[in-house]
Parts: C-alpha cells; structure tokens; sequence
C-alpha cells in the first residue's frame, strides 16, 4: 500500500464530496439523519462551494490517496483575525481508516503550520464522534470550549480546541519497544535488538546472516582496509538514489511505513532509534528523524554530538551525506556501530595513521600526511566547541569547494575517554567509475561511511575475491578530493576561529 498526500485540484472535487458523504454517514450517522448530511452536503459542499474554496488564498486542501484512490481529505485554514491555523476538516473514508492515512494528512497539516511560525493547529471535533476524539487526544488534544454545530435540523455539541505539533509528530505508542527508561542509552539499544531478534524475523535473518560473511584484509600503501562479503547488503549497496526513483519509492525510514514487527526507542523529542535489518555489525542501528525532513548534517550537528555523548565507549554514531552513501538522501538518519568498530578509529586510536596536528580554542585539528583518502580529525572536551568546530568545518569545505548545498562528506563520530571525536571524510564523489561499467567490468563498491573508514562491504562474492589493494587504492582516490583542496579547507577553517 503506497499512501501519497498532496495538495488538491479542481478534478478531485467529486471525489472530495464522495469521501465526506461517506464518511459522515459511517460517523455520524447514529445521531444525525441521513436526510440532514445530504442536505449540509449539497448547500456547504456543492462543487461550485468547493470550487470557491480553492480559490481562497487562506485555504488549503488536501487530498490522501492509496494507490492512486483517493482515501482522505484535509481542509486547512488560516483564521487570520484570531492569527490560528485551523485543521478545519479532516475526514478519511470508511475504507481506509485505521491504516495511517489520517495521521499522514496530519503530518502535512503540521509541516504547513510550522512553516506558518505556529506550534499548534486548532480543530473542531463532535462531542459524540468517540473514535475521533480517542484519536486527537492520543495527540495531546486540548479542549477550549463546547459549542453548537448544526447540520440541517440536527444541533450537536462540538470541541473547540487545538493539538500542539509535538504531539502530531510523536511515536505511535505500538512502535515503541518496552525497553527500561533507568538505564543507559547503550544498554536500552542492546535490549531493544534482543527483544527485536525475537520479534521480527527480517532482523533476526539479518542478523544471523552476519554468521556467514567472510571478511579478508588488504595490505594498501600508507593503510590497511578490509572487504566484508555481505550479500544482505545489496538493498542499501545497489539502492538508486536519484530524484526520480527517491521521488517514486515510499520512505522506508517514515515511522509509518515501517515493517508492523519493527519497533524502537524514543530519543528526544525528534528521533527514534531502530534496529538494522542487513546489518553490517552485530549491532547496528539506524536512528531516524521521526518527520521527513531532508538528510543535511549542519541543522543536526547537536544531535550527533549529544548522542556520541550518550552511547561514550559503547557506540558510535555516523552519518552519509545525501550524495555521499545516505540509501535515504530524503530523511534525515544517523547510524551506530560498536565503538572502534570501524577500522579508521582504531588506526587513530593505535596510533597507525599519523596525524599532522593542529589547535584552535579548545579544538584540536588532525590531518595525516598518507591514508589513501582525505580526512579531517576534530577532537574536543567540550560539546559546544565540537558543535561550532563541525559547522566552521562544513562552512570552509563550501567557500573552498564552490558549493551552495552541502558539501559531500561522511562523518563518524564518537565519545570516549578523551572526549569527542568527529573524522571528516572529504569526498569528491559518491560512487566509483567501477561501479557504473558494465558486465565483468563493474565493482558493485558504493563506499560511504564505514566502507571509506576501512571496512568495504562487497555484496557480490565476485568482487570480494578480485578486488585488491591496488583496485581498492583507486577506488579511494577517485571519490576523495586532493591533498591541496584538504589543506585549502584546514587553512580556511584554522583562519575561522
């Protein structure tokens, strides 16, 4: 079932009138007559009523549809005398009820009031209409006052009040795991996967795929690097990830479109955290923005940090820039792997990769002189700093690389006994020339964060065993930016401070 909202047009009038008729008569219709909904139909909703209504500039519809049927319609207004946004209308057919149209149209109706500045939506809601007023407080539903409303002969008692957007966005109850609140972060995760193993067979299949992947090392010049042959990887290696297949796809990260077994853990008031179905360690999560909102790293910074905070010597957290690995360039994620897990931060943490050293106000700045590819390391006691380091840093890369959206990167970031660390890889492509040749020609490689840290994911058991240390040094040098574009950016981030 593919569930797609949008703004509506003059074609879907009928379509709109057919799903209010029908839907009042299914609410409604044990205290109203029949006769009385028809008429308020034909006198408030005619076609030429509707056809006004589109023309009103405070006045957004939208319609909800399944598989290209209309399912449900939303009327949004903006009352301007009282500065309210008004969710004036929201009705979802018979049909589709309880299968998350209704909490869709509301997503969009909060997007609309939150881009408007307001942090609620107000809505009317008849007294006797049980199942939608259950369904609006479950949201947080404040009533102001009772008032009238007649349809035809009928008067009926009705809630004025109003929702606050927090509330629209939250986690459906079912989604979330019963995992303690009294424990650490780290630990709430590892109960969550031995909970979800349990629970959902996608996961425990993935999982217990990990048993099977055969691993070998490369001896590179200046690194070493391992390929992990991960068939279940080929959904995120092999995903096409441009605008018109991400356009297409329904969001597999949207708390909606989840599978009915996943569930996970609130973090904040923005994210959840969710278990990695085709892991590529045995704990491995994703940690999706519970709207969909775009994948940029510069409006989140704080939220990596805190949590690199929050999992110290557990876990670490890392991102994919949206053209640089992210299989959702569309929503906003951030991954975990065990802590030290990818190879990069153990060759930092052993001191295998030498670093050339530099100190800005409680920052200090690493960049080695050989790895293969090119990397920044900020390290830092203090989160503040951190956080003010990674935006400086993301400024430079723009100035320097002449780009107005974000610049391509992947960052893995982590809290231990030193502090924070964050490892910048500065990339000048997403996927290698390998991967688009065709036939015996192509290297399914697509590196993103683990994979330039170090650990190169090989779904194809072919690649596992011709790709060597010469292949894969290639490989890192096409998509890395060069040694003189990296001391640009340090030079323009170091003059920053």
């Amino acid at each position: 079932m593919i569930v797609s909202v949008r703004t509506w047009t003059p074609q879907d009038i009928a379509a709109v009138r057919t799903v209010l008729l029908d839907t009042w008569l299914d609410a409604y219709g044990s205290f109203i007559p029949e006769s009385d909904l028809r008429g308020y139909l034909d006198q408030q909703y005619s076609e030429s009523k509707l056809q006004e209504l589109q023309q009103d500039p405070d006045v957004t519809g939208l319609v909800a549809e399944v598989d290209d049927t209309m399912a449900g319609y939303a009327k949004l207004y903006h009352e301007r005398n009282a500065n309210r946004f008004y969710v004036h209308q929201l009705y979802i057919h018979p049909k589709h009820q309880g299968s998350g149209v209704g909490r869709r149209l509301m997503i969009r109706a909060a997007d609309l009031a939150g881009e408007q500045g307001f942090d609620r939506v107000w809505l009317g809601v008849m007294v006797k209409n049980t199942s939608a007023v259950q369904w609006y407080r479950a949201m947080g539903f404040e009533v102001e006052e009772t008032s009238p409303f007649q349809m035809g002969s009928t008067s009926v008692e009705h809630f004025i009040g109003w929702v606050p957007l927090r509330g629209i966005y939250a986690v459906p109850k079912r989604r979330l795991a019963n995992v303690p609140n009294d424990r650490p972060l780290a630990q709430r995760m590892a109960s969550l996967l031995e909970s979800q193993r349990k629970q959902w067979q996608m996961l425990t299949d993935g999982v217990a795929s990990l048993d099977q992947v055969t691993v070998k090392q490369l001896d590179c010049t200046g690194f070493r690097a391992f390929l992990q042959w991960n068939p279940k990887r080929i959904v995120s290696t092999g995903a096409k990830v441009d605008t018109k297949t991400i356009q297409k796809r329904r969001c597999f990260l949207c708390v909606d479109n989840l599978p009915d077994a996943q569930q996970g853990i609130a973090y904040g008031d923005d994210y959840i955290i969710l278990c990695n179905p085709a892991p590529i360690f045995r704990q491995h999560f994703t940690i999706p923005h519970i709207r969909h909102v775009p994948q940029l790293l510069e409006p989140n910074v704080g939220m990596m940090i805190r949590l690199a905070q929050d999992l110290s010597r557990s876990l670490t957290v890392f991102y994919n820039g949206p053209q640089c690995g992210a299989s959702a360039p569309d929503h906003m994620h951030f991954q975990a792997s065990p802590f030290r897990g990818i190879p990069v931060e153990r060759d930092i943490d052993l001191g295998h990769l030498e670093l050339k050293q530099y100190a800005t106000e409680g920052v200090r700045v690493g960049v080695p002189a050989a790895y293969g590819r090119e990397i920044v390391v900020l390290r830092s006691n203090d989160a503040p700093l951190m956080e003010d380091a990674i935006r400086r840093l993301m400024v430079a890369m723009r100035i320097e690389l002449k780009t107005e959206g974000e610049p391509l990167v992947n960052v893995i970031c982590s809290h231990g006994d030193e502090g924070f660390r964050t490892i910048f890889f500065l990339r000048r492509s997403h996927r290698p020339s390998h991967y688009f040749r065709e036939g015996d020609e192509q290297i399914l490689i697509s590196p993103a964060a683990v994979d330039i840290g170090g650990l190169v994911v090989t779904p194809h058991e072919r690649d596992f065993n011709r790709v060597d240390a010469p292949t894969l040094e290639a490989i890192y040098r096409e998509v890395s930016l060069d040694r003189s574009d990296t001391l640009r950016i340090v030079d323009r981030f170091l003059s920053s401070s």
